[in-house]
């Protein structure tokens, strides 16, 4: 999955930071704890810092930070 992804947009969703294989990690858009499954439509890419940044906070909650 996050190959397949990494081909179709290579960058973080948060920062905007080039990834490739070593950099990229699956990103729940709702995260595991708030309910978020491991949908395809679900899942987004971002770098380590910025996924662990955003924990199981929402969207709204962690771009308003």
């Amino acid at each position: 999955m996050r190959y397949a992804k990494l081909q179709v947009w290579p960058w973080c969703c948060w920062c905007g930071k080039k990834l490739d294989e070593a950099t990229a990690t699956l990103e729940h858009i709702i995260p595991h704890a708030r309910g978020g499954g491991n949908e395809a439509e679900n899942l987004t890419l971002a770098c380590e810092p910025c996924n662990s940044a955003r924990g199981a906070e929402l969207i709204p909650q962690f771009v308003a930070a």
